[in-house]
């Protein structure tokens, strides 16, 4: 489900961790080391270049830890649902300034408002799949939480 908005520091390393759930009930749906949230400024900062925040290992804690993802090591694996719906959530966490890397992603120092999204690749039913997800707003501050 998504939320309206999201508030987040400028110059500050971040990971996002979010719940997901399959709702498909023939199937289960891994994911894969494509997927980011996508952070595309539109503010009075001035158009620019997206912000990705790409998929990180479950065993990431923090920014100070970013442990890369790995489909084939720990693969993030939502389970199919049942005719009562999804049995269960997983929490996937976004950190990664690049694709199964372990350097953090970073805000810049200037103020900004994005849009939202997910860059969703996976695997359903033995074939690769993506699609795109509008999630939320975000707006970053110098003056967290005061934006």
């Amino acid at each position: 489900m998504s939320q309206p908005a999201w508030a987040v520091s400028t110059g500050t390393s971040v990971v996002f961790w979010l719940k997901m759930a399959n709702t498909a009930s023939d199937s289960s749906v891994t994911v894969h080391v494509y997927t980011a949230l996508v952070f595309t400024p539109y503010s009075s900062a001035g158009l620019g270049t997206a912000v990705p925040f790409y998929v990180v290992d479950s065993a990431t804690l923090n920014p100070t830890n970013v442990i890369a993802y790995s489909e084939t090591g720990n693969p993030y694996v939502l389970p199919a649902a049942t005719s009562s719906g999804p049995v269960s959530t997983v929490i996937v966490k976004f950190g990664s300034s690049n694709q199964g890397g372990t350097t953090s992603q970073t805000f810049s120092a200037t103020a900004g408002t994005f849009l939202v999204t997910i860059a969703f690749y996976y695997t359903y039913r033995g074939q690769a799949q993506g699609e795109t997800v509008t999630l939320a707003a975000a707006r970053t501050c110098t003056s967290f939480p005061a934006c």
